[in-house]
């Protein structure tokens, strides 16, 4: 989902046939960059429509509108399809849910009129340049294995990615069979480009020659596929897979202990390699423009985890107030107490009164830090101030 300016985009709602993937076992699925549902089929079903129109469309739409300082009045625009709960037209008075009527899907909804076909290149070209990127590292992997090791972590990071790269033109551009009122200055898409690239890609791929063999109208076969009904054989492929992998699934108790956890070596290390990246761009490109823009740029990305380093880094070395006292010597009591009520009345008070501080004596004691420590503590704070 997207509005019609283009400038907002809902997380992609990606339905599995698994809860819990083996691939996801360090990973928190609230924290995934998709929407994430499972059923057995990995289809769309009303319950799950209606889960995200109520918790994730509505709250995104007001969401969106009091960003903006806008009355909470919107419209979301979806096909009649049978996972389409009618009765959510009635669940708010702001957001109002239409539905096109039979058979226009492909002239009027606007985001058929092109963005979802960008949305399948970008992901395919994405995936292609994943499975080039894994054989310069491996010179001895092939695409065979590859595939093999391609997991659903990998395809939500791709969908994630090519959901994010449609740009906001487009986004508003596909409007201009039902609003072309709103819709602002657009080229159009360039399907040509797209797959001119992915097809460059399929041919930097060994060891297979299917590959090397790769045309742009099998390019375009491949994704007009995407499109087409779900066949019979496809269907009892997806029942055998989800037998399959009916033991990949992890409790979620069980998954819940097993967590990633980012350390400070560990981001000290990101930071160096980002650095490295970056002093290596500034060396070996002679336009030092460029490199000093990629520099920032890669700084800019890197920034998150910078900033989560230094939080990190100085909550390891913040101490407590209380280290900086010194504790109160006590002072020495009479040895020849007068009577045995003055000793009384010392037990029973905690001990004879101190008298008042003088100036420039020790503050009283908050800790008890030994004494030791707490002279190295404070000639440090005098060393720090005369350097200041």
């Amino acid at each position: 989902m997207a509005n019609a300016a283009g400038t907002e985009r809902l997380k992609p709602l990606v339905i599995h046939h698994s809860a819990r993937p083996r691939a996801f076992k360090n990973v928190f699925i609230s924290k995934l960059p998709v929407l994430w549902r499972a059923n057995k089929k990995a289809w769309m079903t009303s319950s799950i429509f209606d889960e995200w129109y109520i918790e994730h469309a509505i709250p995104a739409i007001e969401n969106v509108n009091k960003k903006h300082n806008m009355a909470n009045r919107a419209m979301v625009i979806t096909d009649n399809a049978s996972s389409h709960s009618k009765h959510l037209c009635t669940v708010s008075d702001d957001v109002k849910l239409c539905f096109l009527p039979p058979n226009v899907t492909s002239l009027i909804q606007p985001l058929d009129q092109g963005v979802i076909a960008l949305f399948k290149r970008y992901y395919l070209r994405f995936t292609m340049q994943q499975m080039a990127n894994a054989m310069d590292r491996d010179k001895d992997l092939t695409a065979p294995a590859f595939w093999k090791s391609y997991t659903i972590k990998d395809a939500i990071a791709n969908i994630s990615r090519a959901w994010n790269s449609v740009p906001e033109s487009a986004l508003n551009g596909v409007w201009r069979n039902i609003w072309p009122d709103i819709v602002n200055d657009f080229k159009g898409f360039d399907a040509a480009s797209d797959v001119k690239a992915i097809v460059k890609l399929g041919k930097e791929i060994r060891g297979d020659e299917g590959f090397q063999e790769l045309q742009e109208n099998d390019v375009v076969e491949l994704l007009d596929s995407m499109d087409e009904p779900l066949t019979v054989e496809a269907a009892l492929e997806i029942a055998e897979m989800v037998k399959e992998n009916d033991d990949d699934e992890e409790s979620t108790e069980n998954s819940a202990q097993a967590k990633k956890e980012m350390t400070i070596p560990k981001l000290k290390n990101f930071m160096q390699n980002i650095n490295a990246a970056i002093e290596c761009a500034i060396q070996d490109d002679h336009d030092m423009e460029r490199s000093m823009q990629v520099g920032d740029a890669l700084r800019r990305a890197a920034s998150t985890y910078s900033n989560l380093l230094e939080k990190m880094v100085m909550a390891q070395q913040q101490r407590t107030i209380t280290s900086f006292f010194r504790p109160l010597t006590p002072p020495e009591t009479s040895s020849t107490a007068s009577t045995s009520g003055e000793t009384s009345r010392a037990s029973n008070s905690g001990g004879p009164t101190p008298p008042p501080p003088s100036p420039g004596s020790p503050s009283p004691s908050l800790s008890n830090t030994p004494e030791s420590d707490v002279d190295n503590d404070l000639l440090e704070l005098d060393v720090a101030s005369d350097d200041e």
